[in-house]
């Protein structure tokens, strides 16, 4: 299994008539599952032999990404309708074009096991048998297109396309990374300083409930000791009182007493 060379439009070999295929030889077969390998890694959904240089009526359609059709020694035998759309070809890359088509056909052909089938397609699918079968009969599409050629667009260009008209009719560009990890950051930073201003206000409360604590410590202890103070007073006052009291009554007694020891020397 290997990638084959693509001929690109002006290879004199895209504009030759194939042979048909009398016996599948180990060669072709290797040529199909070769055919199946570079169209997929191409992202087309149909490849003619022609297309990989080689003259031999053998097409390949795949429109769903699931369903390989082979196509060996083709031909349209019923037609019906038609379909006008767009059209790109491998061999002319980067261009796209419209053509009508029959919009259902119904084809004759062998399959990989040399069996004959037929197949009625519709749409896509009949479009690109239409277009592949062409090849093998040294016809480009170009040559159908109605117009001109116009460049190809893939669908990353339409998706990048559309954030750009989405973004100009919001009036909104869409935020960088960086924009959003500064946006975070300053909400962290603003968290982060109510947090600090509730912990300060938490520190002021409990530190002006200590401080009323303390003065009402200090309060109780200069009443207890003003009443203690004045307790003492009132003691030392009672007791010099009952002093004075007591030194009258002395001076009255020696008083006598002298009085009655005087009157003795008398006698």
């Amino acid at each position: 299994m290997a990638l084959r060379e693509i001929r690109i439009e002006g290879d004199p070999i895209l504009e030759k008539t194939s042979r048909p295929v009398g016996i599948l030889t180990p060669r072709l077969k290797m040529l199909i599952v070769d055919m199946i390998e570079t169209m997929r890694n191409a992202y087309g959904v149909g490849l003619a032999a022609p297309q990989v240089g080689v003259l031999r009526r053998i097409a390949i359609v795949n429109v769903d990404g699931e369903n390989d059709y082979v196509f060996i020694n083709p031909e349209i035998i019923e037609s019906e309708g038609e379909q006008t759309g767009t059209e790109g070809c491998l061999s002319v890359p980067g261009k796209v074009g419209t053509v009508t088509r029959p919009e259902k056909v119904k084809v004759r052909a062998l399959d990989i096991h040399m069996k004959e089938f037929e197949l009625e397609a519709e749409g896509l699918l009949a479009r690109a048998c239409c277009h592949e079968f062409d090849h093998l009969n040294g016809i480009l599409y170009v040559s159908k297109v109605e117009g001109e050629l116009r460049d190809a667009r893939y669908e990353e260009d339409e998706d990048e396309e559309w954030d750009e008209e989405f973004d100009e009719e919001s009036g909104e560009d869409a935020e960088t990374e960086e924009e959003q990890d500064v946006k975070k950051a300053e909400g962290q930073d603003a968290e982060s300083a109510e947090e600090k201003k509730a912990e300060s206000a938490e520190e002021k409360d409990a530190g002006s409930a200590e401080e009323k604590d303390a003065e009402s410590a200090d309060t109780k202890d200069a009443e207890t000791a003003e009443e203690n103070d004045a307790e003492s007073a009132d003691v030392q006052n009672a007791e010099t009182a009952e002093k004075q009291d007591a030194e009258p009554e002395d001076a009255k007694d020696a008083e006598n007493q002298n009085t009655v020891s005087g009157d003795n020397q008398d006698l």
